[in-house]
């Protein structure tokens, strides 16, 4: 089992974070856990989509921050 560690901000699409956890969850050995860092504020577009995943994936554990700290500091905390 191994687990998956990914940042998402405001300026990305949707369908962009979509394709890329359905990517990770469709791989040989799918992820055990899988946490999404939400880096700062985002668009509600992107807030409805991560509901619809949380919806479809036991494993993602979501955090959120409201403040922007850039993606190597989202990655290390």
């Amino acid at each position: 089992m191994y687990s998956v560690l990914m940042s998402v901000y405001k300026k990305e699409l949707p369908e962009n974070l979509r394709e890329s956890v359905t990517s990770m969850m469709s791989q040989t050995v799918p992820p055990g856990d899988f946490v999404l860092y939400c880096d700062g504020r985002l668009t509600d577009e992107l807030y409805l989509e991560i509901e619809r995943l949380k919806q479809k994936l036991p494993v993602l554990n979501v955090i959120y921050n409201d403040v922007n700290s850039g993606l190597g500091k989202a990655l290390s905390s």
